[in-house]
Parts: C-alpha cells; structure tokens; sequence
C-alpha cells in the first residue's frame, strides 16, 4: 500500500516559549514522511531566528507576519500553502509537545474508521503526557444533531462543550481509554481528511481567539462526517503555569490573545453565525478569559512579594485591587495594537 501523504500545519495559540521544545518533539517523535508548514506570528527575535534556521536545516515552510494574528487565520494562512495531493492534515499548536508514535496511530484510526477527524489523547501541563486535558467530548444540546440545525431553532439554540475526563491521570485510567467515537475536538491537535478539509475551509476568522474548536465540531457534524479520539495517539499541551512560566517577551502576545475585546467578538460573532441564545456558559466563558491573564501574569507577581506572597489574604485584596486597572489597560493595549497594525484578527 501506498502510505498516505501528511501535512503538518503548526500555528501559534497564546505564546512561543514552547517553540523550541515543540519543534524538536515532533521531529524526533515522527518517523513518517509529512510536510510541516509552520506559521510564526511575530514570535520574538531569538524565536524566530530559531525557526528561521531551522527551516533552513530541515527544509520545512516557514511563513512569518510582522503582526499577531487570530487563530483560524493563521490557520487559513498556513493551509494556503500545503501541496494539493495532500491525504491528511494534521493542525497543531506552538506549544504542543508530542508523544512517540503519535502520528502513525492518529492514521490507524482514520483508516480503520472512515472517520473525518481523529484527535490523540491531550494532556496538559508537565510532567509531559501525565494529566489528562481531553479525552473526548461533547456539546450539549447537539445529541439530537438534526434539530440543533433545523432552521427552527435559531435564536433558541444553546451550546456548552465539555471534555471527559480532565486532570485524571493517565495511568489511572488506561486500561478505561478506548478508541471511540465522539463529538469534540481540539485545536491543540487534530488530523482532518483533505477532502474534509475542502469542505470546511476557509475557518471562520470571525472567531478570532474562542470557540473555534466548537464551530469546528459542529461544521464537522453538519457534513455528516464523524469524529473519533484515539488514546494510544499521545501528545501534551504546555500551558502557562508555574512549572512552565509566562516569559515577559510573550505579555504583548498572550494579553491580546486572550484580551477581552478579542473574546467578546469571538462570542458574539458565534452567536450570530449558529443563531444561539445567550446563556450562563458563555459568562463563564468571558470569566475565564479573565482567570487566564490572571494566573500566567499578576498571581505569579503577587506570589513573589516577599512574605505577603504567601498569604491568602494579600492575594485576594491584591486581586480586588488589580482587576479593575488590568482590565482597562488590556482593552487599551488591544486598541492601540490594532491602531498601529501590531494586531490583526483577521
């Protein structure tokens, strides 16, 4: 048999510290032949002369901008430039670190399944591929796929996404983790069929920087196209926390990313495109924007005064206190931003 044709498309999602480890997991966990493009969004000089070199050594395309970017356009950006022929591709995020073996069993399960997009199992944080981020999911009220589409429904339709099993261990729960269908996937890694792929693409730029994974199940669901996880296909997602801390050089970055200007448009462009009525979800939604500026930028400052850091007490009214001049100084920093062309949702 023929082995099919991959490509790889890598794409920022709220930082570029992880850039390197990244790169180096996914060459040295992927003994298949694939074609990586690789979309640097105004990463900070040392990252991008990395990657510039890199791509010259390994013979990979590097697109770089002069501006950050939202998601599903950096996405589009970087699918703009995959060969035609291609069978499968594979969309990853800069601060994924893959497991040994990850692509070929991602293959496997397509192949085996029919199916239109296979997700591995996504962990998160460190130890590297220890606690569970997704291992399947789902979105409420979409159980009954035909009338969540019915024209109907608009202005009445409600979505919640939930993930199975998150920070479960992954060696509580191996022998449970089955290959399966579901109907949730992420951005942090996905394989999708090309002729899918054709379908859905361009991805909505209208969702700069939240629920694209959601639009991208439910589109996924309106082709009547299916999606399945495959746990023995491992990666993990790093994320911003104490053991792998936000670097100064990537604030501009992650604040505009996870800004709520950014997310506001997000939300209610979603609700526009699939008609759903406002609900609790999409308040925690906004909160927990919020809660991420949070915990990767002023609990670590507020952590590190000396003596008061450890005290509950001077964390709150520390927090009371910063909120309010945080918020306004982040929706002044996306402004100012996109006034100079620093920023570009789409």
């Amino acid at each position: 048999m023929v082995p099919p044709k991959i490509s790889i498309i890598i794409s920022p999602r709220d930082r570029f510290a992880v850039t390197q480890e990244s790169l180096e997991s996914l060459y040295a966990n992927t003994p298949e032949d694939f074609e990586l493009v690789y979309v640097d969004t105004n990463s900070p000089k040392p990252i991008g002369d990395y990657l510039a070199e890199e791509a010259r050594q390994r013979g990979f395309q590097l697109i770089r901008t002069s501006y950050f970017m939202g998601s599903n356009a950096s996405r589009n950006l970087g699918l703009r430039h995959i060969r035609l022929d291609t069978d499968y591709v594979v969309f990853a995020e800069n601060d994924v670190v893959f497991a040994k073996g990850w692509l070929s069993r991602l293959i496997e399960c397509a192949e085996a399944t029919g199916a239109g997009a296979v997700s591995p199992l996504i962990c998160q944080g460190l130890p590297l591929h220890t606690f569970i981020h997704y291992a399947g999911g789902e979105i409420a009220s979409v159980d009954r796929v035909g009338e969540f589409f019915d024209e109907k429904a608009v202005g009445t339709r409600e979505i919640h996404d939930r993930v199975y099993r998150q920070m479960q261990r992954v060696e509580d729960c191996k022998s449970e983790l089955k290959r399966t269908e579901t109907q949730l996937c992420e951005w942090h890694c996905v394989l999708l069929r090309r002729d899918l792929v054709s379908q859905l693409a361009p991805f909505d730029e209208g969702l700069i920087a939240q629920f694209e994974h959601v639009d991208l199940a439910l589109n996924i669901l309106k082709a009547g196209s299916s999606v399945w996880l495959e746990p023995t296909s491992i990666v993990t997602y790093v994320f911003p926390v104490r053991k792998s801390p936000l670097v100064m050089a990537d604030w501009p970055f992650f604040f505009i990313r996870w800004s709520d200007t950014w997310q506001r448009r997000s939300w209610d462009h979603m609700t526009k495109k699939w008609g759903l009525r406002e609900t609790p979800y999409q308040r925690d939604r906004m909160a927990y924007t919020s809660w991420r500026r949070e915990w990767a930028t002023i609990r670590p400052k507020l952590y590190g005064v000396p003596f008061l850091g450890k005290s509950d007490v001077f964390i709150r009214a520390g927090l009371k206190a910063l909120r309010p001049f945080e918020c306004a100084a982040n929706t002044a920093l996306v402004k100012y931003a996109e006034a100079r062309g620093w920023a570009k949702p789409t």
